[in-house]
């Protein structure tokens, strides 16, 4: 990645903080009480299952008695790999074997489940590492419907309280560097997306559509790199840097961490050298990676537009 373009992301992150640094000034939310799936919750083993013990229904024994036992008793219906799209064929194997993504796994559980009653007798057991909820995620900015909210006076306006956007463009407009989007998805079929938008995933649905059913993704997309100085629409941060949309909110702007961590390797696998995340973490979890992938591809930037302490799986530490 040119140093250009990393001028250009800077100057994507330093509007966002501008815009977000406004909201906060008029807007005091209070912190959201976290929720958690209700269906299954997370689970990581000291050691792998074979493959044929998942997604199966009755479910197989898995060989360890003590977990074979409790998992008769309690009812599991369903185990599942936690990363079920990156989970099966991540381009980094032996880093996700290590940060024990092989063997982190959702135990899907009868209706009306009494999930911190599980979680506390699975983690009682030998053979797992830790057990915890699936929590859900707020996305970190409303979008308000005021008629001038898409006026960017964060690059460049008169008082000159802005990011000085028109003076790094002329010294640069961005290659083509590949910003994977997590987010509330993208308006495939916006006219400042045309030719820019990669082939993204939906988490939420677990398909190949990720397109935006909430707007805020499609916000974030347009400042990063909406087509610009084309006479139509706004203009983008990083003018050709390209957009992989990754769908991991809902149209409440919710998502399961775990849609958020299988995204993150999805979008390292598939190229992108810059991740943009827009949330804000409402629980402690270690089940899934909270830290950007940039230790398993070289060059991997984050850009994450919220504070998100202590949401870490991920070894940031080790190579």
């Amino acid at each position: 990645m040119s140093r250009r373009t990393l001028f250009l992301l800077r100057l994507f992150s330093l509007t966002f903080l501008a815009s977000g640094s406004a909201l906060a000034a008029d807007r005091q939310l209070a912190p959201p009480t976290p929720t958690f799936a209700r269906g299954w919750f997370l689970v990581r083993l000291a050691a792998p299952i074979q493959d044929t013990a998942l997604d199966k229904s009755p479910l197989f024994q898995t060989g360890r008695r003590e977990l074979d036992a409790l998992i008769a008793q309690t009812h599991i219906q369903k185990i599942a790999r936690a990363l079920s799209a990156s989970g099966g064929s991540a381009l980094f194997p032996d880093a996700f074997r290590r940060n024990g993504l092989d063997r982190t796994y959702k135990f899907h559980v009868p209706e009306n489940g009494d999930i911190p009653s599980l979680i506390d007798r699975f983690s009682r057991l030998p053979e797992v590492e830790l057990a915890e909820p699936d929590f859900v995620g707020q996305g970190s900015a409303l979008l308000p419907n005021d008629p001038f909210f898409s006026s960017q006076w964060g690059f460049d306006q008169v008082s000159d309280a802005d990011v000085d956007g028109p003076e790094a463009w002329g010294l640069a407009v961005g290659a083509q560097t590949v910003i994977a989007v997590l987010d509330t998805g993208v308006d495939l079929g916006h006219e400042d997306f045309a030719g820019k938008v990669l082939p993204g995933y939906d988490f939420v649905n677990n398909d190949a559509d990720p397109s935006d059913d909430y707007g805020h993704g499609s916000n974030v997309a347009s400042i990063a790199s909406a087509a610009s100085n084309n006479g139509k629409g706004i203009a983008g941060a990083c003018w050709n840097c390209r957009i992989m949309p990754l769908k991991v909110l809902d149209n409440t702007n919710s998502g399961f961490y775990s849609w958020w961590a299988d995204a993150m390797v999805w979008a390292t696998d598939h190229g992108a050298a810059v991740q943009a995340q827009y949330r804000q973490r409402d629980a402690d979890v270690r089940a899934v990676p909270g830290r950007s992938q940039r230790r398993r591809s070289p060059g991997l930037q984050s850009r994450r537009w919220a504070p998100i302490p202590g949401f870490r799986l991920w070894d940031s530490e080790r190579r």
